[in-house]
């Protein structure tokens, strides 16, 4: 009988996972499979710094992620980052790492809005390897900030607002000067011929080409076959600015590019237009920056900048508030707290804040001259 008893204490010992020596172990009917991507090439994106998974969207949700989990994240080159979120767009504030499992079915590891390249010194030939932290960590930013948008016109109620183009209001700065659209060469979206039309119809004299090269704007026009006149009569005349720039406005390239491009082309007669590819995020930071130098207030420019997201999804203050100061936190009062050389945490009222004098630094940052910011200004200004 004695021996029986050991037996059954024995067996239990064994099931439930505990064994001498205080380890601590799971009940092994909880133990579940782990879900990682095991170690994954990627390349590395060099316009936006993103590394690109050697998987599949559908690959990777398939091992068990989720929109919305959390995750951890290592590099083969020592890098390592715990619990950051997945989702289907560039969601995390900025210079946060995220994975971003994209409409077109790829995976990216970013660095939002900068470059997870610099962040995490990746050279060609280093593996990822995912693991799940936790599951549905960030579901209520993935549901709150899931943004899709059509690429068909009759789904839009004008034109003005498929091709996201608008005329850059607010402070001092002159009535008609800028304009800012999706881009009117690259027609990837269906949206070209629009812009195109309209930018023809404002008369536009200058433009600021925040995303390109001009091989890549060349490129564009053969591979979606669309040849853009006016503006290759604008370019022709040497009056198109390719500056080939990514999403990271605090870096120097950015701001250095950006200074002197507002320099040249304000020495030139208007309007001008400013595009990138979506004319929403990139776009989007240089429109507050001429409304911050131009004296506009809080709202001005918050206004400025989520008319895109108004065009591109119809998210409004009175239709979606939750969407919408969600948005305005995450993209809009970040560049502002930039502006005003302050954190999110800093306590400060953005609405009672002057940004004109963060516009003047970030100018200087950008190799700007006071005497030639000033001439900025006054070119751009009614006095």
């Amino acid at each position: 009988m004695k021996s029986r008893i050991i037996s059954v204490i024995t067996a239990v010992v064994i099931l439930t996972g505990v064994f001498h020596g205080g380890e601590c172990l799971a009940v092994a009917e909880d133990v579940q499979p782990r879900i990682t991507t095991g170690a994954v090439s990627v390349s590395i994106d060099k316009e936006f710094g993103d590394l690109y998974l050697d998987m599949s969207g559908e690959d990777f949700m398939k091992l068990g992620f989720e929109l919305g989990d959390g995750v951890d994240l290592s590099l083969s080159n020592g890098y390592r980052t715990d619990n950051i979120p997945v989702y289907n767009g560039y969601y995390a504030k900025y210079g946060r790492p995220e994975i971003v499992v994209k409409p077109d079915g790829s995976v990216v590891i970013a660095a939002s809005r900068a470059s997870f390249e610099k962040m995490s010194d990746v050279e060609p030939g280093d593996k990822a390897l995912i693991t799940l932290r936790e599951k549905g960590a960030y579901e209520e930013i993935q549901e709150t900030l899931n943004l899709v948008y059509s690429d068909k016109r009759s789904d839009f109620d004008s034109a003005e607002q498929f091709a996201n183009f608008y005329e850059i209001k607010g402070g001092k700065l002159k009535k008609g000067l800028f304009y800012r659209s999706s881009s009117p060469v690259n027609n990837k979206r269906s949206r070209a011929p629009f812009a195109e039309k309209l930018l023809e119809a404002k008369e536009i004299k200058h433009i600021i080409n925040i995303s390109d090269t001009v091989s890549e704007a060349d490129n564009a026009q053969y591979q979606y076959n669309y040849f853009p006149r006016y503006y290759n009569n604008m370019r022709s005349a040497g009056n198109v600015a390719f500056l080939n720039l990514n999403s990271d406005y605090r870096s120097k390239e950015f701001a250095s590019a950006v200074s002197n491009a507002l320099l040249k082309i304000c020495d030139k007669r208007g309007p001008y237009l400013i595009h990138c590819g979506e004319g929403k995020d990139r776009t989007g930071f240089v429109s507050a920056l001429i409304l911050a130098l131009s004296g506009a207030d809080y709202e001005e420019i918050r206004d400025d900048y989520m008319k895109s997201y108004e065009n591109y999804y119809g998210i409004t203050e009175s239709a979606e508030p939750e969407k919408y100061h969600r948005i305005v936190e995450l993209k809009a009062d970040e560049i502002l707290y930039y502006l005003a050389c302050a954190s999110d945490d800093s306590g400060i009222n953005l609405e009672k804040t002057d940004f004109k004098i963060g516009a003047v630094n970030y100018l200087r940052y950008g190799g700007l001259t006071n005497s030639q910011i000033l001439y900025i200004k006054c070119l751009i200004t009614d006095q």
